[in-house]
């Protein structure tokens, strides 16, 4: 049997603070896929891709990204 403190200390003290910390862990992880992709894999494409294919890829990339926030919006 499991005391009423306990299960509103779990539940709202350390339920987010774990999900605030692996939030935290995420973020950092993200960051530092995104810093290396800038360093290395967009540099090495931009010297690869032709300018058609650049502003190819970046007109699907906005167009994609807009409908992400178009769907995030309505959902």
């Amino acid at each position: 049997m499991s005391l009423p403190h306990a299960d509103h200390e779990e539940r709202h003290f350390y339920v987010p603070l774990l999900q605030d910390d692996l939030t935290r862990e995420l973020e950092h992880r993200l960051l530092h896929h995104l810093e290396e992709e800038e360093r290395e894999v967009f540099q090495l494409a931009g010297k690869v891709l032709s300018e058609e294919q650049k502003t190819d890829l970046a007109q699907s990339y906005r167009s994609a990204m807009q409908q992400a926030r178009r769907e995030a919006h309505q959902g």
